[in-house]
This record gives structure tokens, sequence and C-alpha cells, in this order.
């Protein structure tokens, strides 16, 4: 069976060479702002111009870098994807420097910002469509439809439909659509978190995790399997995302599994529930716990703390049914002569516990802003790199991690900027209000029907969605129902984020 290509190209040349310079930009704005180094500037900047800033970066990435479909040129950038690439940044830099001027003027409806608005929205979902396919595409068109056609729409889903332009400017320009929350947490935060993992990438910290998951686990029954959920957790301090976990820790792990008689689906299978719980296993989690903090006004370490029990009991869960595996198979674990020994994996990695210990304090003790507090724990990962013997930090190293930043953010960025379209046409419709209340009355007051209710449509839901714009949509629709029938708001919208999460391991 042929290998699925890659949505990327491998480029050369000057597409080569404007891809690295627009992506390792995305990365390093979103580092300097995340360190808060704009405050040194001798004028205000406005949040919304550097989201500006930002999103076009990311267009201009997606359009160079990323294939329109399967028989597009892979070595070479098409003139009609330079030619988007170029508008993404001009969408982008309008905000930049314009941004100042129109935010007292946003109700007059220009040419410029309806036209570029309306350019906005259609490269933001082409852009989505290339990174993650049509389904999100589908929900954001829908929202946006919703906007104009609402009057047609019967009992509680009724609502005045707004007029092209005002949809168009409302959702580019407005703080409640495009440079929304979701965007915003993306690009203040996430950026710096996803950094601190391709930094530890780079200087061999997820082989020391490996390592030790190997020493605590391997020579267990079933131990290829234990290594894998301990290690996806391990890994999980520092990633949050599930899709990273399954790249570092299953091409060591799957192998393992396989060759100590677990069938194939099955450790691919074990892999991939241990790689989605690096989602909630704090300090790092995914981007939806990182919206909670945001979406609630509440510093980001009370999420984290709030998540440690829950994520504790998930990781737990999983064992003893990997455990329970092993005895039903007789699988034995891995001879002694495989395995590393604890003094040489502690002696040779150690120093990378420095840079967690570095981000636990800065977030859960000093309270440090969780994109100020990333940033601290990247340094201290890349001055902690420079002294190893092995796998020593080089520029090289440096920049690979810097640009394979700026690649994983695409899709994040694409998914939060549908996700601003979708609160963006609740807010301009009114839907979001209506919708709750509709909620209540269905669940009759009964706190734990709606409870039911909101699992299955998250489950449902991520049939075809991601855990952010699942979490983001029931936040608005639903998060206000659970707090009105007496949930608390930190245990409703974690309830939203551990079925979203879900959403990485439903068919």
């Amino acid at each position: 069976m042929a290998a699925e290509p890659s949505k990327f190209r491998s480029l050369t040349g000057a597409g080569r060479a404007a891809e690295r310079a627009l992506l390792s930009a995305l990365t390093l704005v979103g580092a300097l702002w995340a360190l808060e180094a704009h405050q040194i500037l001798p004028w205000a900047v406005f949040k919304e111009q550097y989201l500006g800033l930002f999103l076009g970066l990311a267009l201009g990435s997606v359009f160079l870098g990323v294939k329109s479909h399967p028989r597009s040129p892979t070595r070479r950038v098409p003139w009609y994807d330079w030619l988007l690439s170029l508008s993404g940044l001009t969408v982008g830099a309008y905000v930049l420097v314009m941004y100042p001027t129109v935010a007292y003027h946003l109700a007059v409806l220009t040419p410029d910002k309806v036209w570029l608005g309306a350019l906005a929205i259609l490269l933001v979902l082409e852009a989505t469509r290339r990174l993650v396919g049509w389904v999100i595409v589908a929900l954001g068109a829908a929202f946006i439809l919703y906007a104009k056609f609402a009057y047609l729409f019967p009992g509680p889903l009724s609502a005045k439909g707004s007029s092209w332009e005002r949809i168009a400017v409302y959702l580019y320009l407005d703080t409640n659509g495009l440079f929304g929350f979701p965007l915003a947490v993306t690009a203040s935060i996430v950026v710096a978190f996803i950094f601190f993992g391709q930094a530890l990438y780079a200087v061999g910290g997820d082989k020391f995790l490996t390592d030790l998951a190997l020493v605590a686990m391997g020579r267990y029954r079933g131990g290829p399997a234990k290594v894998a959920v301990v290690a996806s957790s391990l890994f999980g301090t520092v990633s949050g995302s599930a899709v990273s976990n399954v790249v570092v820790d299953g091409a060591i792990t799957i192998p393992m599994m396989k060759r100590t008689g677990y069938a194939p689906h099955m450790a691919a299978a074990i892999e991939a529930v241990a790689s989605t719980g690096g989602q909630i296993m704090p300090p790092v989690m995914g981007v939806a716990a990182f919206l909670i903090a945001e979406y609630l006004a509440i510093p980001y370490g009370e999420v984290a703390l709030a998540a440690v029990i829950p994520a504790l009991l998930y990781y737990l869960a999983l064992f003893v049914q990997v455990d329970l595996e092993a005895a039903k198979y007789r699988l034995v674990g891995l001879p002694r002569d495989q395995l590393p020994r604890f003094r040489s994996v502690m002696g040779r990695g150690w120093s990378f516990l420095i840079p967690l210990l570095v981000l636990v304090y800065t977030l859960m003790i000093a309270v440090w802003q969780p994109g100020k507090a990333g940033m601290a724990a990247v340094i201290t990962t890349l001055l902690v790199g420079a002294f190893q013997r092995e796998d020593r930090l080089t520029l090289t190293k440096l920049l690979t991690a810097i640009e394979e930043t700026g690649r994983v953010l695409l899709d994040l960025v694409a998914i939060t900027a549908v996700a601003g379209f979708v609160i963006g046409v609740l807010q301009l419709s009114g839907l979001a209000f209506k919708f709750s209340l509709l909620l209540v009355g269905a669940a009759g007051g009964n706190s734990l029907v709606l409870l039911t209710l909101t699992a299955i449509v998250c489950i449902v839901l991520g049939m075809g969605m991601p855990t952010a714009v699942i979490y983001v949509m029931l936040a608005v629709l639903v998060g206000p129902a659970l707090v009105q029938l007496g949930i608390a708001p930190l245990g409703a919208h974690l309830f939203l984020f551990y079925f979203g999460m879900l959403s990485m391991i439903t068919p």
C-alpha cells in the first residue's frame, strides 16, 4: 500500500528561502510578543496589530508550503500560490498598519474594509482546507451563511440576518471575530510552548524521557506498551499535542510492542490513546486549556492544577488496561540487556529536568503570564542544550527548531481563525444566548441530562473536528447553560475539554 503523500511541499530555490523566512519570522515574532518586547517600543501597539502580522505571516507560509491538491507541484510554488501568499501578507499588513485608525470607525463600511474582509475570510477557509480538510471549512462556511440567512430559520434559531458587507467587516476587524481570543491565545501563548517542545526535541530531551520510561517499565509484562503509556505521559508534560507524542514516542514504542507480541493494530491503538492524553497532562496542556484560562479570565496555573488528578486517572486507567491485555496474551517484558541503566540515563539527561522545573515554578508559583513562562522554559532549554556533551545545540539545530515551530503553528492558526469566525457569527446573530436557554429547557433543568447530551455532542463532533474547535463551539453554546445549572465554571469547561479531546481517537 502506497504511503499517503505529504501535504507540504519540499521546496528549493527562492520558494524555499521565502518559506523558511516566513516560518522563522512567525516563530520569532510570537516569541518576542510572549516576552513582552513590544512594551519597550516608543509607541503603543494594539494587540490586533500584532495578530494581523501573525496571521499574515501564517497565511503567507501556508500558500507557499502547502499543496492545493495532491497533484500540485512539490518542488516549486505555482504562480497562483505566490499570488495567494502575497494576498495573505496583504490582509495581515492592512491590520498591522491601519488598525489604530480603523479601530474607531468599525461601523463605517468602507470599500477597502469590505473587500479585504471578504479576501481574508476566503484565504483563511482555503488555508484551512489545505491544512485540515473540508470539515472545518464546511463548519466555518455554514456559520457565515447562517449570519446572512438567519431570518429563514424557524423558532429559537431565527435571528435578523446581516448584509454581506457587515459580515465581512465584522469577522475581519471586530475583536469578536478573526482576531478574537482563539487566535490571540495561539499567537501569544501557544507559540511559546510549541517552541519549548521543539527546543527540547532539538537537544535530545525527548530521548531522555523515552529512556526514563524504558527504565521504569520496560522489564515488566507488556513492558513496551507500558513504556508507551509512561513515555507519552512524560512527553505530554512538555508537548500538549497528541500528534507530537505519536511522532516522538510512536516511532520507538510501536515497533517494540510488535516485537514482543502485540498485534500491529493494538500497538497503534495503545500509542494513539496514550498520546492523546498528552493534551490533558500538566503543565503544558493542549491549546484548549489555554483557551479555558482566557475564556474564564483565570491564571493558566489554576487550569493546570485542576487537571492534575484527572490526567493521572486517565493514565492509570490506560495502564491497568494495558496490563490486563498483557496478562491475557502472556506478553513478557524486554530483556535487561535491551534496557538502559537508570544511572546512565540520569547522568546523561538530568539537566533536562531544569527547564521543566523552571516552567512549573514560573507558571504555578511565580504566576507569570503563560507565554512569558513558556519562553523562560525555552531559554533555559537552549542554555542546557548548549552545555550538553551529546546532542549539543548548534546553530543549525536552533534554526531548524525555529522553522519547525512555525510549521507546527500553521494548523493551529487555521483552526483558531475559523473558531474566531464561529464566535463572531454567534455574537453577531445572538444565537449563543438563545441556544443556552434552549438547552436548559431541553434538559428540564437536570444537569446530568445536559452533561450526557453534551458528551454525546462532543463525541459526534469529534468524528470530524479537532479538540480546539469543539471546545470553542461548546464553550460559547453550552458552557453558559452548564454554569446556569450550578456547575462550577472551571469544571464545566474542563468537561467540554475532556470530551472534546476524544476527537483525536474518534473514528
